[in-house]
């Protein structure tokens, strides 16, 4: 319910200070995880009489309204006069290449990602340890256990 209530105070705000896309309908579907958007239009053939009447005396009040002007802002240059905290941006392409990571694992990856740290080779498995299946894959292994289980 908070999160719907925020929905509407931020569609409040682009609606006061005029900027933005304002939503004339607030709904969420949340089977398709899909927000519509649609005009709500008055019934024109509304059985209330005061919807009706307050109907007439929306479209004499906007009837009344200026136009809104229509502002169009130029786009400003973004320029640092200083830099007090020492923020720096650097090329890290050099440094993808050099990477201290075996060439096995660094094929793994796709590009522009590399490991961290290399990863510990793979323990053995001692004989005593291992467990012969007889060539059965997991689901059927995973039968089994449940049936015994039962």
């Amino acid at each position: 319910m908070s999160i719907t209530a925020a929905f509407l105070i931020q569609n409040v705000l682009k609606y006061l200070l005029n900027f933005g896309e304002v939503s004339d309908f607030l709904g969420y579907n949340a089977l398709q995880n899909y927000f519509p958007t649609y005009t709500l239009r008055p019934n024109l053939t509304c059985a209330n009489s005061h919807c009706r009447l307050a109907q007439e005396d929306y479209k004499k009040k906007k009837a009344l309204e200026p136009p809104k002007p229509v502002v169009v802002k130029e786009e400003e240059k973004v320029v640092h006069a200083d830099n007090e905290w020492g923020i720096t941006l650097e090329d890290e392409s050099a440094t993808v290449g050099a990477s201290s990571t075996a060439p096995s694992q660094q094929t793994d990856l796709p590009s522009g990602l590399q490991f961290r740290f290399e990863q510990a080779p793979s323990a053995s498995v001692d004989k005593e340890d291992a467990v012969d299946t007889g060539g059965a894959d997991l689901e059927t292994l995973r039968a089994k256990f449940a049936s015994l289980t039962k």
